[in-house]
């Protein structure tokens, strides 16, 4: 019906090659019988999403969809009828959730949307909607841009706090991962993170500098007692510091018993 001309040229050139083959043609199968005909159009109607009238003649062995007609013609129609109401809902499903996706905050893709109605691409419905799929695409990407310039201007506004946050408080207030932020703004993250490194470490060296002076003062109390200033003695004793590094602590008192024994020889 919709290739006269390519399917005459098909049957031809099968012909000319049985021929040489000197085989016989197919010998047409058996027509099932009218019983069983009827209960597979009765069991395609009681079905909730039944097959096409075409699809139940290919399955019965039919070469002509209008041999099932001619059998059954009520059935037949009744089941064209159902497929067609079937596929007006089915459509008028799929248009009810792309257009609601228009409202949705935020904004999901197509492929979210084909994921709901249990599609993995638009493929199936493209070309009954597709002006609505243009619209919901424009309308999901017009939100992502919206949404990267707030997370830009998150961004760009901890770059200027002081003192500045950490990677981890930036990346929960947007919400996002850090690893999907640097791929989204690279350059500035790497701002964001080496302003934030320097911090920390300009932070950790104060820390130090506070249990070092912290810990001069106890072992220069301890020594005017004349108590011996141990690393575990004046550990106990120090309360202020964020830090008790050791190693720090037992060269500060090193240094001060070094101070108090030069100031004992010149006495």
């Amino acid at each position: 019906r919709r290739d006269r001309i390519t399917c005459a040229l098909i049957t031809k050139r099968r012909a000319e090659i049985r021929a040489r083959k000197g085989s016989s043609p197919c010998l047409p199968s058996p027509t099932p019988p009218k019983q069983r005909i009827r209960k597979r159009l009765e069991a395609a109607l009681a079905q909730e999403s039944p097959p096409s009238v075409p699809a139940i003649a290919e399955q019965l062995g039919f070469k002509y969809v209008a041999s099932l007609y001619r059998r059954f013609p009520v059935l037949c129609r009744r089941l064209a009828a159902i497929r067609r109401e079937h596929r007006r809902r089915r459509r008028l499903r799929i248009e009810t959730a792309f257009r609601a996706a228009l409202t949705e905050e935020p904004a999901p893709t197509l492929k979210q949307v084909a994921y709901r109605l249990g599609y993995k691409t638009t493929r199936p419905y493209d070309h009954y909607f597709s002006s609505l799929l243009k619209t919901v695409a424009a309308h999901a990407r017009n939100h992502r841009q919206q949404q990267k310039s707030q997370i830009r201007a998150v961004l760009e506004a901890a770059l200027k706090e002081d003192p500045p946050p950490l990677m981890q408080t930036v990346a929960r207030r947007v919400g996002l991962t850090r690893g999907y932020l640097t791929e989204l703004f690279p350059g500035l993250w790497q701002r964001l993170g080496a302003r934030s490194k320097d911090h920390r470490m300009r932070e950790a060296e104060r820390k130090r500098q506070m249990l070092r002076q912290e810990a001069r003062e106890i072992a220069r109390g301890l020594l005017k007692t004349g108590t011996p200033p141990t690393r575990r003695l004046v550990s106990s004793m120090i309360a202020r510091s964020p830090i008790k590094t050791s190693h720090l602590i037992s060269k500060e008192i090193r240094k001060v018993e070094e101070e108090h024994q030069k100031l004992r020889v010149k006495s």
